[in-house]
């Protein structure tokens, strides 16, 4: 029996590790510090395993009397010339959350019962719950339910079953802006600037979130942008040493395109989108949705151009075009939105005018996720 136990615990540790799937599996083991409670352990994993499968449709929830009685029907069946099964007990063992039970004695009359739920990958606690009554059968039992319903309650606010669906979000930006300044010249009149910049960008995200870790889709970012400057000066001193009125005009055209996500990022051996869908749920009953995101290498062109009119006429540049790559990043939190992690559906269709000034942005915001 005890060498059993040990062959089990040694594969838990190769089992244990957040599973990017459909089902999300929850461990559950209670322990106590008094005989006579904890022949009660195991009614709490199984009240606790039910309110969890109840309230989560995607949880399977196993319990660690579940592996003692399995042990037990393989105990007999070795005694009898059967085989173990041992892949059966590695499913069993899965553990994407781990949940630490314990019922014992405080004090000389009283009890405490206590729950929590730890993320296994991330290593810390998600939920707990802890309640303390009479040390009397009854009162323990009313207590089981008590922490069970309550922590339960409290995972709500994590995305346990995972939503998945679309989000989509275009930002559009729009400038047509001249901007004139002026000062007088130490030779007497005024040196004028005139600055004028039109630009026009689309940067388009359609993701689509397929795990709870995982989001696939694509990016497209477009961007034209002409920046222009004429400067008149009554008197400008040239490098060769001459003076007097000029004319110069400075111009910069930039032209960008990215299509798609990088794919840098790994996961289960194989590299992914980098792009991420967070959902968080606040204790006001509202949630805010985090995407993160980068999209694949795209192209830049930008085109210099620097005229002299006047003495300083070889100090002109001629049209000079450089080829770069660009990558957009993406980082934007959407919300607050009314809404509760025991909701099957969020969803949000919208448009905000984010205008800065003398720029046009528009954002658009269309997302539709949908939990088991």
């Amino acid at each position: 029996m005890n060498r059993i136990l040990i062959v089990l615990f040694f594969v838990i540790g190769l089992n244990w590790k957040t599973q990017a799937q459909e089902t999300v599996y929850f461990f559950i083991i209670c322990k106590s510090n008094n005989d006579s409670i904890a022949q009660f352990a195991g009614e709490y994993e199984k009240i606790m395993a039910s309110y969890l499968e109840k309230a989560f449709p995607c949880v399977r929830a196993k319990t660690q009397h579940d592996i003692y009685d399995k042990i037990e029907v393989e105990r007999q069946r070795q005694l009898t010339g059967g085989t173990t099964d041992w892949p059966s007990f590695c499913n069993d063992l899965k553990a994407d959350f781990l949940v630490n039970l314990e019922a014992s004695d405080f004090l000389s009359s009283q009890l405490i019962v206590s729950a929590s739920i730890i993320d296994y990958k991330k290593k810390e606690s998600v939920a707990r719950e802890s309640k303390y009554g009479s040390n009397t059968v009854a009162s323990l039992k009313k207590l089981f339910n008590e922490v069970s319903e309550s922590v339960t309650e409290k995972l709500s606010d994590y995305e346990v079953c995972p939503y998945t669906g679309h989000v989509n979000i275009k930002i559009e930006s729009e400038k047509d802006e001249t901007k004139n300044d002026g000062y007088p010249q130490y030779c007497g009149g005024n040196a004028t600037i005139t600055t004028e910049i039109k630009s026009k960008s689309t940067l388009e995200w359609k993701l689509n979130k397929v795990k709870k870790i995982r989001t696939s889709g694509t990016a497209q970012y477009d961007l034209n942008e002409k920046y222009k400057i004429d400067s008149y000066f009554t008197c400008y001193k040239c490098k060769n040493g001459m003076e007097g009125g000029t004319h110069i005009t400075e111009t910069r055209e930039t032209e960008a395109k990215t299509q798609g996500l990088s794919k840098e990022s790994t996961f289960e051996g194989e590299k992914i989108e980098d792009a991420r869908i967070q959902i968080h749920f606040l204790s006001d009953d509202t949630y805010t949705i985090l995407v993160t995101g980068t999209t694949e290498k795209g192209s830049m062109k930008v085109t210099t151009e620097k005229k002299f009119e006047g003495p300083c006429e070889d100090e002109s540049e001629p049209k000079d075009t450089k080829n770069k790559q660009v990558d957009v990043p993406l980082s934007i939190i959407l919300g607050p939105y009314k809404g509760t992690g025991k909701d099957k559906t969020l969803s949000k269709n919208e448009t905000k005018d984010l205008t800065i000034g003398q720029e046009k942005i528009t954002l658009t915001i269309d997302f539709s996720l949908t939990r088991q």
